[in-house]
């Protein structure tokens, strides 16, 4: 029996497609989840069906296991290890990779199993740097500085009796914190050579399914394989209903210090839009991002009505745009963007990033920051920048990404 393995929501049914495409059979579908964010009928909510697959497992890996920490490391490699012993696979087909997928390759590779990878999104031709795992003795000092003081300040409140007797605790909760340190553990990890998959920048990889093999830079596979990956999505035919409508898509990247003034830069953004084009814009948030602490900071500003969030739904971006409602889409740097210009020839798209950027600017989020670069770098897409019209941003030509073939199976590139 082969594996997909997946760990979001927008994966299950993009594997599902997956299957019915290659005809392929006897398939257990593993959902990695942690206990912190995972509900139990998350998966079939997703709107999959369980005919698809012989076995559907949620899988739960230990909390943050995809940081440094031998521990949660440790445990994660057990149950890898396990699930191979326990299916005996002949092929694994992993949505998207990172760090802690370098050691699912590995366990794979030990027995004989072909790794494949599906693309999950752009954040394959991303450079190295984005996976790559290092530490900082800065850090290690800056925490060890914090947790100091956290302990002092405490101490500060008490008396010196109490402080006397509850001493050794204070010992035992100092030492518990810095051992979890995810800058400690690295350190002991590269010193003893322990995981040392867990800091491979690169995965090979037998075969590579992805939308744009034609620019990828940074993997390394036997075979690439050519993929419509919006006939994945919907097979709906679509048409414009309302040329002034935009889909912003909306992406994780505030810190819980940093949610106000993140989401208040975007919604003036889109505000100065609106009132400046006579647009009407709906926003599809995250499924990770706090959407009740989110229309707060919408409601809490004097942002324009025609501005409206969206509820949840089990649609993903490129299902809702091929619904025919929008002419024209949004985001900072997500991936639907540059799909959106390959494959959706009568809507628009444009990314406010580099105005977020501008506008943020110390305070914006480093991963943003790095991914908004790529964008920029890698792909036509127009840039909003305030005082323009949303009519004087867009290029007249997208060539730079081709036509892609439609898909009648895996074409070799």
């Amino acid at each position: 029996m082969d594996i997909i393995i997946t760990s979001q929501e927008s994966q299950l049914k993009t594997a599902q497609k997956f299957v019915k495409i290659f005809k392929l059979s006897d398939i257990c579908l593993v959902y990695l989840h942690d206990k912190r964010v995972f509900a139990e009928d998350k998966i079939f909510h997703s709107g999959i069906s369980k005919n698809d697959f012989t076995i559907i497992n949620p899988l739960q890996i230990p909390l943050k296991s995809t940081y440094a920490n031998i521990y949660t490391l440790y445990k994660f490699n057990k149950i890898i290890k396990r699930l191979i012993n326990e299916y005996n696979p002949k092929k694994i087909y992993l949505f998207g990779f990172g760090t802690i997928y370098n050691i699912i390759v590995k366990i794979g590779r030990k027995s004989g199993v072909e790794i494949n990878l599906i693309e999950e999104g752009l954040s394959q031709y991303l450079e190295p740097d984005k996976r790559k795992i290092s530490f900082s003795f800065q850090h290690i000092s800056e925490s060890f500085n914090l947790i100091l003081s956290l302990l002092r300040k405490k101490v500060s409140s008490r008396n010196i009796f109490y402080n006397i007797i509850y001493m050794p605790v204070y010992i035992i909760l100092f030492s518990v914190k810095f051992l979890g340190i995810s800058d400690f553990h690295i350190l002991i990890m590269k010193i003893l050579r322990i995981y040392p998959e867990f800091f491979e920048e690169t995965t090979n990889f037998d075969n590579a399914f992805l939308a744009f093999p034609e620019i990828v830079k940074n993997i390394c596979a036997k075979n690439f394989h050519q993929i419509n990956i919006i006939e994945y999505k919907s097979n709906t035919r679509y048409h414009v209903k309302n040329k002034k409508k935009i889909l912003f898509v909306s992406q994780q990247y505030a810190t819980k210090n940093t949610y106000n003034i993140f989401y208040t830069s975007i919604f003036s953004i889109l505000h100065e839009i609106v009132f400046n084009n006579n647009y009407i814009i709906d926003i599809k948030l995250h499924p990770r991002e706090n959407k009740d602490l989110i229309i707060d900071i919408f409601k809490s500003g004097n942002f324009n009505s025609d501005i409206c969030i969206l509820e949840n739904s089990n649609y993903n971006a490129e299902e809702i745009l091929l619904s025919g409602e929008y002419h024209t889409l949004s985001s900072i740097s997500s991936s639907t963007l540059v799909y959106c210009m390959s494959y959706f020839s009568n809507i628009r798209a444009f990314s406010i990033g580099s105005e977020l950027l501008y506008r943020l600017s110390n305070q914006a989020p480093l991963q943003m920051r790095h991914d908004i670069n790529e964008l920029n770098l890698r792909f036509n897409v127009a840039q909003y920048r305030a005082g323009k019209s949303l009519e004087s941003i867009f290029y007249n030509d997208i060539s730079v990404l081709g036509n892609p073939p439609a898909l009648s199976g895996a074409s070799r590139v």
